[in-house]
């Protein structure tokens, strides 16, 4: 999903995992209850920025008007390596969009 502040959305999360010396399993689900107005625009925003000198900076971010959210659902699967003075995780988290809100 895009970065935005301030999204204006009320979201249920939850999720479940299962974790063990090496393995890590978990599930959860996101859900927006409403949607928010999100404008952005170049248009509005080339102007204002850098005294409208950062044409290539802000074209650089994809627009994201009328972004629709949806339910979202996240499979995570990790492994822990461990070694005598060294603990690293490797891992792997995949979202899907079940729902499409309107």
């Amino acid at each position: 999903m895009y970065y935005q502040t301030s999204l204006g959305t009320y979201d249920f999360i939850t999720g479940i995992s299962l974790v063990n010396k090496k393995w890590l399993f978990a599930t959860g689900i996101q859900h927006p209850f409403n949607q928010n107005n999100n404008q952005f625009t170049w248009s509005a925003w080339i102007p204002v920025y850098n005294n409208g000198e950062g044409e290539d900076y802000v074209r650089s971010y994809a627009p994201c008007y009328e972004l629709k959210r949806g339910t979202d659902i996240m499979f995570r699967a990790e492994r822990n390596f461990r070694y005598a003075r060294f603990n690293f995780t490797l891992g792997l988290l995949p979202i899907f969009r079940i729902v499409r809100m309107r």
